[in-house]
């Protein structure tokens, strides 16, 4: 047979070829980015409806990528038309308390606002909560000396607070033994039980700007269902099944044009 005619069959296989390559040797790649969201109980009723809003809307995201010891913690508020209402101040509280903290976290990598405050509105937020405690939080079981990190709305708090429509991502680095996950489960234990064991984590939030006035304290209640990551290899696979069919369609197509 004629050169030209390998390698024009070698040409229309080229695609298929390279794709199966790619599959052979990433098909290992595992998952990366992951979210887990939360929603929050309140811990004080002062004005009922208010403590039933907060329960309804404010949420919190938890990334990161399972191959980086960095984690985010994202504070927004949910739904279409949420309630009038500003986290001004969020606390963490460790089982264990500042050791257990040290041997797993190794820094805090600063804010990121969405927006940023202009001088009219927006989010800007600084280290140390005003009040340093979660009103409330002692007697939902959270004890002063479990406090490892908190941070508060800077004046005036409620325009500078998380108001509908803003988010506030706080970001650590955990120590390389660490990740997204870790946090996770670390969430998760104190969730089970509302006990804070040794190594449990708990998120706080002081929410204030109700329209009716007042403040209210929340603690982190519930992990809410989400999406699970798609495998790297699973995501390449499925590329690789389409091109295939591309490619198989495209060949059909030609033969019906030489009839």
């Amino acid at each position: 047979m004629p050169v030209h005619f390998f390698r024009h069959k070698t040409l229309r296989l080229l695609p298929a070829v390279v794709g199966l390559g790619l599959l052979v040797m990433l098909s290992a790649t595992p998952a990366a980015a992951v979210t887990y969201t939360y929603t929050f109980d309140a811990i004080t009723s002062n004005n009922p409806a208010n403590a039933a809003a907060g329960k309804a809307q404010l949420r919190m995201d938890v990334s990161g990528d399972l191959n980086s010891p960095l984690v985010t913690f994202t504070f927004y508020h949910d739904g279409s038309t949420p309630m009038s209402m500003s986290i001004t101040d969020i606390y963490f509280y460790l089982g264990g308390g500042r050791l257990v903290w040290s041997t797993r976290v190794t820094g805090f990598d600063g804010f990121t606002y969405s927006p940023s405050w202009d001088g009219k509105s927006g989010v800007r937020y600084t280290r140390r909560a005003r009040p340093p405690f979660l009103p409330g939080g002692g007697s939902a079981g959270l004890p002063g000396y479990s406090l490892v990190f908190s941070c508060g709305s800077a004046p005036p708090v409620v325009p500078k607070g998380v108001n509908p429509g803003e988010s506030l991502d706080i970001s650590f680095t955990l120590a390389d033994s660490y990740n997204v996950d870790d946090v996770v489960s670390w969430l998760n234990g104190w969730i089970g039980d509302t006990q804070l064991n040794r190594g449990d984590l708990a998120v706080g939030l002081r929410v204030k700007g109700f329209s009716g006035g007042g403040s209210e304290s929340f603690v982190v209640g519930a992990q809410v269902a989400s999406p699970v990551p798609l495998p790297g290899s699973a995501w390449l696979l499925g590329s690789g099944l389409a091109a295939l069919a591309l490619l198989a369609r495209r060949r059909r197509s030609e033969k019906a044009g030489r009839r």
